[in-house]
């Protein structure tokens, strides 16, 4: 679902920017919430990206210093 913030699965319900979308589309979906489920997807989702996307300025400011 596309709206004005970004992206949003309609499963797992996990809004994600447009600028970071590449950074979570190898990322399976967790499919809808357990109300049992400890860990949250939503969130676990959301860290893998930032993850990612650190990962990725990271390379690029240590290719811009060599």
């Amino acid at each position: 679902v596309n709206n004005k913030f970004g992206l949003r699965c309609k499963n797992c319900k996990t809004n994600i920017h447009h600028h970071c979308q590449s950074y979570v589309e190898m990322q399976r979906c967790f499919g809808k919430i357990v109300t049992d489920n400890r860990s949250d997807p939503v969130f676990e989702t959301l860290r893998t990206g930032v993850i990612m996307a650190n990962k990725e300025r990271k390379k690029g400011q240590d290719d811009k210093k060599n």
